[in-house]
């Protein structure tokens, strides 16, 4: 059948002795410990990120957001995340897409262990189309410039 030279109808027959088994493959994400991990935007899927690091064994988390301190829910949910997952978390109210702001924030950070990853979700959205995307690159931008330089 490898080379195409048949003609005709071909019959595979399978039965279950023929079955191969298969086990799935998990894709394995490394979660360390003895790092920090920055989550800039606290909403939905930040949060779940959140969470899931913090199930994984992340020891320091670092939750960034217009109100990630003061907010009455992002309160709620960091101290949901000490109490079962002994995590510490550091919360700073912060507009991400503002450099200056950031680096107050971050500079805030120098007693936890070394940054290693950072979650970025943070947005604002604008009756303007181009607003948004200004402040994702700006969010963005500011984000790598500042952690290259640390």
């Amino acid at each position: 059948m490898q080379t195409g030279k048949h003609m005709g109808k071909v019959i595979v027959k399978v039965d279950k002795a023929d079955m191969v088994p298969a086990i799935p493959r998990t894709p394995q994400a490394g979660v360390r410990s003895g790092v920090t991990y920055i989550i800039a935007g606290i909403g939905g899927i930040c949060r779940e990120i959140a969470r899931w690091l913090a199930e994984k064994g992340a020891e320091s988390l670092v939750f960034l957001s217009r109100s990630a301190a003061t907010g009455a829910e992002n309160v709620r949910f960091a101290a949901e995340l000490r109490i079962t997952f002994a995590v510490k978390i550091l919360a700073f109210d912060c507009d991400v897409g503002d450099r200056a702001a950031l680096e107050i924030a971050l500079g805030k950070c120098s007693g936890l262990p070394p940054i290693k990853g950072c979650v970025t979700g943070a947005m604002v959205l604008d009756v303007c189309s181009s607003a948004l995307v200004s402040t994702s690159i700006s969010t963005d931008k500011h984000l790598r410039i500042l952690f290259l330089t640390r």
